[in-house]
């Protein structure tokens, strides 16, 4: 059996060189486990290798150094078949490939600090630990992109960072937006951060976290709320400004309604006063007089009863010689009523002055969703078109805030039409006006 020492300088060199490959290949899986993988297992397996490989190598070295006339000492390495040689060196190289490939597994599955670093790196977020002196610990790389927009550096000292961030010294373009409770900063790149610091507690270690979050999105919703809610505040300045007008505008309308309702009265008791001086004395009718002249002063004293009295309406024509003649049913509904009660009046006095009749028809009728009012006399017709003025203009708008529509028919005689709408919806609302 060839022996180690009869193998040729060619020969040995190959083993030498193999040997050292093998070596070399053991030594770093012996660092690569004893700081990655704190398992026994695979520290045992890993230093035996690498002792195996280190004593197999030293063995050939001195072989070959003997053979070369460098060493004079014999060695029991002399006498090692080369087989036995040869079969080490695999046998090493292959528990070695094994390991490796065992160790390559574990590695997929194991969260090691280079993993740790990676995966916070690759957050959108930026994080760093430090400790209480403000030494960072781990701190990923959007964190330091932050810094490097407000400070133009990474982040040396986390207690630095932050009191430049409080007391707002960041380079141009950047803009610290609140200091508290937290911090919000803008930077260059139209970005907005909102950083947060706290300490962090594990057992007897004690370790400080600081972390910014991408509020640029909110921060946008934010500014468009505040001017939405300075538009909303300047709309409710103006309606609080209409309501007070409205104030006036209503005192203003009733007392303009006062008036009417005065002119109208003494109009009606003045044509009656004519009519009563024009009869023969046997004919006069002083208590009808006297009851609409008590109505006038009441209105006068702001204690008239309401439009839609029907008994002053026949008061009112009795004293001015004219019957009412009605069709129909007068409207529950007080809008409408009043309304009604208003163009019967209006229509007796143009009777009266006018017209010069003695009756009035009032016609009222339902059909279906609509009721129609329609009111005429036994006078002369016009001798022209008639122009809504001064009563007529002032009973148009009664009739249409009253919710109906109103149309003065001049020929071939005197017709006053009125259109009221059982229910009006105006999208929030329905109100009855006929019952």
């Amino acid at each position: 059996m060839t022996r180690l020492i009869d193998v040729s300088s060619e020969g040995l060199f190959s083993f030498a060189l193999c040997a050292m490959l093998v070596m070399l290949f053991s030594l770093f899986l012996a660092v690569e486990v004893w700081m990655n993988y704190p398992k026994k297992r695979y520290i045992v397996f890993a230093s035996v290798f690498a002792a195996a490989s280190v004593a197999l190598f030293y063995g050939l070295s001195c072989v070959s150094a003997y053979l070369g006339g460098w060493l004079k000492v014999e060695s029991e390495f002399y006498n090692v078949p080369a087989v036995a040689a040869a079969l080490l060196i695999a046998a090493i190289a292959g528990g070695e490939a094994v390991l490796a490939v065992k160790l390559r597994q574990k590695k997929k599955n194991m969260l090691t600090p280079g993993a740790i670093k990676e995966s916070l790196d690759s957050l959108p977020d930026g994080v760093c630990f430090f400790a209480d002196d403000g030494q960072p610990l781990l701190i990923n790389t959007q964190m330091n992109r932050i810094s490097g927009e407000l400070f133009g550096t990474e982040i040396l000292n986390a207690n630095s960072f932050m009191d430049k961030l409080k007391s707002c010294a960041v380079n141009d373009g950047s803009k610290i937006l609140r200091t508290e409770p937290f911090v919000v900063v803008a930077t260059g790149d139209e970005k907005v951060w909102e950083l947060h610091l706290r300490e962090l507690k594990m057992g007897k270690s004690r370790a400080n976290e600081l972390t910014s979050f991408d509020v640029t999105e909110q921060y946008r919703l934010s500014r468009e709320l505040e001017q939405r809610n300075g538009i909303l505040n300047a709309v409710n300045e103006r309606l609080r400004l209409f309501s007070r007008e409205m104030v006036h505008f209503t005192a203003e309308k009733e007392l303009l309604e006062a008036k009417v309702k005065v002119h109208d009265g003494v109009g009606r008791s003045l044509l009656a006063f004519r009519s009563y001086l024009a009869k023969e004395p046997e004919q006069r009718d002083r208590k009808s007089l006297i009851f609409l002249w008590k109505y006038v002063i009441s209105i006068m004293n702001k204690e008239t009863a309401p439009d839609g009295d029907w008994e002053l309406l026949e008061k009112s024509a009795e004293s001015l010689n004219i019957a009412i003649e009605l069709s129909g049913k007068l409207p529950d509904n007080i809008k409408v009523k009043e309304a009604v009660t208003a163009a019967i009046r209006e229509c007796l006095t143009n009777t009266a002055r006018h017209a010069g009749g003695d009756r009035l028809f009032v016609s009222i009728r339902e059909d279906g969703e609509k009721a129609t009012v329609e009111i005429t006399n036994n006078g002369e017709p016009p001798s022209c078109e008639i122009q809504e003025t001064g009563g007529l203009k002032t009973l148009r708008n009664t009739v249409e805030r009253a919710g109906g529509t109103m149309a003065v028919e001049s020929f071939p005689r005197f017709l006053l039409n009125l259109e009221f709408v059982k229910e009006v919806t105006d999208g929030w609302q329905k109100q009855e006006f006929w019952s």
